[in-house]
């Protein structure tokens, strides 16, 4: 179930882009963004070199968040982890998730805020850590910056698990790009209060 799930939602990611942007004019960006926080940047090209990927390797505690955006593809979040629970998360747009739950036959979980229970559909294997997780602080910032999709997902077989989540391309300041690391830094923070990750 996981694998399918996260094809649906590499399907989704594919789907948000908008067409051709060029992320040379951000390179700079991504440096200064990579040193002010202890970072490695990196920038890669496909086979033709005609494409680029900017990537930022940020460590917090004992983790690696990872930026990735591309002129194809917008900004990504990864983050790794060794699971200590069978947890599941899938929150996304309306319109995005909403086709991707129903195709699962899955049920929402209301958080019992209305500006993001309006905004989002969320599913989860556990509702109540859920509300936990997703905290005032953390809708506040998923809301500000208009969050795609954001997945928490196991794979039990290979004891890993992966935080990601997809952001706006439209993203082109110093601030909102450290705000989306303290979002992902605050859930990491979380995920380990409750539990979740070692």
């Amino acid at each position: 179930m996981a694998n399918r799930i996260t094809e649906i939602l590499k399907g989704s990611y594919v789907t948000r882009t908008s067409g051709y942007v060029d992320v040379k004019a951000k390179e700079e960006l991504f440096k200064e963004i990579g040193a002010m926080l202890g970072g490695v940047f990196s920038k890669s090209h496909n086979p033709g070199n005609v494409l680029s990927t900017l990537k930022i390797r940020i460590p917090y505690e004992k983790w690696e968040i990872i930026l990735t955006e591309s002129d194809t593809r917008p900004l990504k979040f990864q983050i790794g982890f060794e699971p200590l629970h069978n947890y599941e998360l899938i929150i996304g747009l309306e319109d995005v998730i909403d086709k991707i739950l129903k195709k699962l036959g899955k049920s929402e979980i209301e958080i019992g805020d209305d500006a993001f229970d309006s905004k989002y559909l969320i599913h989860s294997n556990d509702p109540d850590i859920t509300v936990r997780l997703l905290n005032e602080n953390a809708r506040s910032l998923i809301l500000k910056h208009s969050l795609y999709n954001l997945s928490y997902l196991t794979d039990n077989k290979k004891n890993i698990s992966e935080l990601t989540s997809v952001i706006s391309r439209t993203i082109d300041n110093k601030e909102d790009y450290l705000d989306l690391v303290t979002l992902h830094q605050l859930l990491i923070d979380n995920l380990s209060d409750l539990k979740i990750i070692s």
